[in-house]
């Protein structure tokens, strides 16, 4: 039996030491406040109830929501958003994590160009079709 359609549940998202600070601002150039998340493993629904709960205690002034959008229509299936009632939020990303992102696109495109190289000495392996 074939699936038709994208999984719509997912589990076993990983928060470890490396990733569990989500450091945020509620005012432009203000303090960098920090919410912190538990080490282990979460569906996406505890992952989301998490950031919500911990974003509020870090800063009890304001109520956030942190929600998923589980469509597979138009590309934003699991598109995470996090929102608050306060007027306004700035999500900061840590320079490990920037570091992290160039890493893995890095090796993706080492990955790739091999991938091509091997395909290339394949193709020259097999000589012309006639």
């Amino acid at each position: 039996m074939a699936l038709t359609s994208k999984s719509l549940f997912l589990y076993g998202l990983q928060i470890t030491d490396a990733n569990k600070y989500i450091d945020f601002q509620i005012v432009g150039a203000g303090p960098t406040l920090t919410a912190t998340l538990e080490v282990g493993y979460y569906s996406l629904t505890e992952l989301l109830n998490a950031i919500k709960t911990k974003m509020e205690s870090a800063d009890p002034t304001n109520l956030y929501s942190a929600s998923a959008d589980r469509t597979i229509s138009g590309g934003t299936e699991n598109r995470v958003t996090i929102s608050t009632t306060g007027a306004y939020l700035s999500l900061l990303f840590a320079l490990e994590f920037i570091r992290l992102l160039l890493w893995l696109l890095y090796w993706d495109l080492v990955q790739r160009i091999r991938r091509e190289q091997r395909h290339t000495r394949e193709h020259r392996a097999r000589g012309p079709r006639w």
